[in-house]
């Protein structure tokens, strides 16, 4: 597997410091039955989330398009979730900014 990150090109953009920087992808199973089970909605932690890599987006590159392979060997089941998280951005106080992720 591997996931993309777009972010808007620097040439263009009038600040760049709201782009993820360092960010966590995660594959999430069994939240459909634990939802049917239970009749709510999870939290965090009551599942198993499996950590499939983390990574950095550089703005310096050029490239508004960073594609990052995962860095588990296997994926014996497909996941039924991803979950990005975004752990920090180019130095923005307020805010990150995502254009778009993408699972390949």
């Amino acid at each position: 597997a591997a996931f993309s990150i777009d972010h808007i090109s620097p040439k263009i953009a009038h600040n760049v410091s709201s782009a993820p920087r360092k960010f966590r992808v995660w594959g999430v199973r069994g939240v459909d039955d634990y939802i049917e089970t239970n009749k709510l909605e999870p939290s965090k932690n009551e599942i198993p989330h499996e950590l499939l890599g983390e990574y950095f987006y550089n703005i310096d590159i050029g490239k508004q398009v960073q594609t990052f392979e995962s860095s588990t060997q296997e994926i014996a089941d497909p996941f039924e979730w991803i979950k990005l998280e975004i752990v920090s951005n180019h130095g923005h106080q307020d805010y990150t900014c995502l254009y778009r992720f993408r699972v390949q």
